[in-house]
């Protein structure tokens, strides 16, 4: 899987998931889905050996390895960058005492007694993984994952946590204070990741309005694409430009309630996200595109699908297949590269962009 990201389709972007583990007397019992789903924490609370400011890595192993081996391949390249993100705050620490939610996808989770630590949390486990891999180079932190969307609710099948500006001000500033104290001040604050281009709008022109030097400490935007017309999307990039010159990262992005059109075939969504990733670049001017998952259990979602999935056998070795849109995105990756400038095309189904040394100009054209 890591060969294929790193050397097959030339990624250099990596995200993270500081995981807030699952409560083991969630009452909705066994609930977060095991495709990936089920993110470990970085702390027991069961345990009394445990203080409050102890992290365990280990916990962590797999995502770790994974991270561990993405690094090594992307190393003679000296490229990579790592974005440490949160779904959703330690679960002891929210109100649903569950990683997926409260128990009103509406209702903030994080507890307002729990704002120190959650942010100690996010630094601390940063700190040490930054400290013990500095090959990852951990470079931005994302407190916050689709924090204002309504989705996320105790019992759901994956991590979640409703934050809302007010409160996401306070995560930041403790947070921009703990890196201070951790000796990690370079390691950078983004947000807000929320699910929608208008969201996402909404969500940090408020931060902007209401906390002015909390928005002024976040190093970049970010957004989700899932949803936006292009006109949503030049706003945001015309925000972002206007208020503190901030580049934008599209970090999360896939085919969601994507529906078979009348006479049409199922690959034609592959297409659709093409058509999304030139419309992110050209309107929203996202200098990072993101996909939301290398691998997944159907063939519209992961790059890879894992035609063998089984629920009730999820370790077993995977039967991969790549699909047409693992070739979507090579297209794109293994010619506009990494530090090429993305310039003006008049053609809104194209893509441009010029190499470093101005000797190479390089077309994509979703046909």
């Amino acid at each position: 899987l890591a060969n294929y990201a790193v050397n097959d389709l030339n990624l250099n972007v990596f995200r993270f998931n500081i995981g807030g583990g699952e409560n083991p007397n969630c009452t909705e019992g066994d609930h977060i889905r095991k495709d990936g789903g089920l993110m470990p924490g970085y702390r027991d609370p069961q345990n009394n050996n445990e203080g409050w400011g102890t992290y365990n890595l280990t916990y962590d192993a797999r995502q770790i390895k994974v991270m561990n081996k993405i690094a090594a391949l992307r190393a003679p390249k000296g490229d990579i960058i790592t974005e440490m993100i949160s779904y959703s705050p330690p679960w002891w620490m929210t109100h649903g005492e569950c990683s997926a939610g409260n128990v009103s996808g509406t209702s903030e989770n994080l507890k307002t007694e729990f704002v120190d630590d959650f942010a100690d949390y996010l630094a601390s486990v940063t700190k040490k993984l930054h400290t013990t891999y500095p090959s990852w180079n951990i470079t931005y932190t994302v407190p916050f994952n689709e924090p204002t969307s309504g989705y996320w609710f105790k019992g759901g099948n994956q991590e979640g946590s409703a934050i809302y500006p007010a409160t996401q001000a306070q995560v930041l500033w403790r947070l921009w204070q703990r890196k201070t104290a951790l000796d990690i001040p370079f390691i950078k604050l983004s947000g807000a990741d929320n699910s929608r281009v208008t969201s996402s709008l909404s969500n940090v022109t408020t931060l902007k309005d209401n906390n002015l030097s909390e928005y002024n400490g976040l190093a970049k935007l970010t957004t989700h694409s899932y949803g936006g017309s292009w006109e949503d999307k030049r706003d945001l990039a015309t925000f972002a430009k206007e208020n503190g010159n901030k580049p934008i990262w599209q970090t999360e992005t896939g085919p969601l309630g994507w529906t078979l059109p009348a006479g049409g075939f199922w690959w034609q969504r592959h297409y659709d996200m093409a058509y999304r990733l030139i419309e992110d670049m050209r309107n929203l001017k996202a200098t990072v595109w993101c996909d939301w998952q290398l691998m997944s259990r159907s063939d519209g979602w992961g790059m890879l699908h894992q035609t063998n999935w089984n629920e009730n056998n999820p370790y077993q070795t995977p039967i991969l297949n790549k699909t047409r849109g693992f070739y979507c995105r090579k297209n794109v990756t293994n010619f506009i590269k990494v530090g090429y400038k993305i310039i003006d095309t008049s053609d809104g189904n194209t893509l441009a962009a010029v190499s470093p040394d101005n000797n190479e100009v390089v077309f994509v054209v979703v046909n």
